[in-house]
């Protein structure tokens, strides 16, 4: 049992990254960006629809979703990247790319930052700019 708890937490690191306030702010403007772009998708089940098929680069969970939702939905999104063998080569890869969850900021923060009301899961569509928003949190969080 303990033993599977641990697989699953490393599972779990993997893919999954929970940032603080200190990194929000340009996250936020290029969340705006994404939206006006038409680059971004909405709720759990067009997400993982989209993850399946390869159209969602990257996941961003609001802080404030219920815990149990929030367990489900990164329980399911890892789910589907194990499945689709997203292990491959990862010893030649950078962190950036392995990481395909972000936890940040509030249900409200997210919602109005895409110009929409209470949502808590947004999928980014564009590879670029999921990278683009990995690499500036992960600088934020470095102090580059």
């Amino acid at each position: 049992m303990l033993k599977n708890r641990k697989e699953k937490e490393i599972k779990k690191e993997k893919f999954v990254l929970e940032i603080d306030e200190i990194a929000k702010k340009k996250y936020l403007n290029l969340l705006g960006f994404a939206a006006r772009s038409g680059k971004i998708s909405y709720g759990e089940e067009d997400i993982l629809n989209g993850i399946e098929k390869g159209k969602i680069a990257l996941t961003l969970i609001a802080k404030d979703m219920s815990k149990k939702s929030k367990d489900r939905v990164e329980k399911k999104i890892i789910n589907v990247y194990e499945n689709l063998n997203y292990s491959r080569n990862t010893s030649k890869r950078k962190i950036s790319q392995d990481i395909k969850v972000i936890i940040v900021g509030t249900k409200e923060e997210n919602s109005s930052a895409v110009g929409k009301i209470n949502k808590p899961i947004i999928g980014i569509k564009d590879r670029n700019l999921a990278k683009g928003i990995i690499k500036s949190i992960l600088e934020e969080i470095d102090g580059e």
